[in-house]
């Protein structure tokens, strides 16, 4: 209401200039003639104040956060280069080195979406050369197509009607035809609602030497027992540690330019 109250002083200002021709200017310095007239002002509008409704979000993005998340969200703010950040960042680092089993120094969290995840995994497993057998049966089949052939990948799709998910026997005979460096699966097709099983992927991965890439997970894998999460959690970073060693091989016989 303050904003339209200053128009309304600066309209009423204009229309005293109209009578007296010297005042050539309004409020604050501005030219008279570009002061919109009274009935084009508009009424600021009372929308009041935001309060989301409660949510349970069964996609597989977003979802719902921690409460501890949103407790944390809700400490005081401090600037990124106050001391307290500093530590808490290295503290973070510290913590990242350990889950990711590195000694890497810059080993850092970046803030991102899905996507920004998606791409910061292609940028760092994927080497020119390097063989992904993409399962493609939606959008987001294609998506990594074109991502990971950014980066010098060799793309071989094994493709699907979109809506059908892929037999064990349909991704073994495709490792043993095209031999990947990675396969590539989107566990949850947001595009048309399709879940992919994931067993004996895993094991596929692990019999053929490759790296298995799930994106996204659905959120229903969490409501699942222990036990069966544990084996949907590792069977990546397993089947992960052996691909990474025959790269490292493979790369050590390439001189380098």
């Amino acid at each position: 209401m303050r904003a339209a109250h200053r128009l309304a002083q600066r309209v009423a200002t204009r229309q005293a200039s109209a009578i007296a021709p010297t005042v050539g200017q309004g409020v604050h310095g501005a030219p008279t003639h570009m002061l919109p007239p009274v009935s084009l002002l508009v009424e600021a509008p009372d929308v009041g104040a935001f309060n989301p409704p409660k949510r349970l979000l069964m996609g597989p993005g977003p979802g719902n956060a921690h409460p501890r998340v949103h407790a944390a969200m809700a400490l005081p703010q401090i600037g990124h280069m106050d001391g307290a950040f500093l530590q808490m960042a290295e503290e973070i680092k510290e913590m990242l080195r350990y889950a990711w089993q590195t000694k890497n120094p810059f080993t850092v969290p970046c803030s991102g979406t899905g996507s920004a995840a998606w791409e910061a995994l292609c940028a760092n497993l994927t080497s020119p050369g390097d063989k992904h057998l993409v399962l493609v049966n939606g959008y987001f089949g294609l998506r990594h197509c074109d991502m990971a052939s950014r980066y010098g990948a060799e793309i071989i799709k094994l493709e699907k009607p979109w809506g059908e998910v892929f037999t064990p026997e349909e991704v073994d005979a495709a490792c043993a035809e095209h031999k990947p460096d990675m396969i590539w699966v989107a566990h949850a097709e947001t595009s048309t609602g399709a879940c992919q099983p994931m067993d004996q992927l895993g094991d596929i991965a692990r019999a053929h030497d490759c790296l298995l890439v799930r994106v996204p997970r659905p959120y229903r894998r969490h409501r699942r027992g222990a036990r069966d999460a544990s084996a949907f959690y590792n069977l990546d970073v397993i089947a992960a540690a052996r691909v990474v060693g025959r790269r490292e091989e493979r790369d050590a016989a390439t001189p380098s330019i």
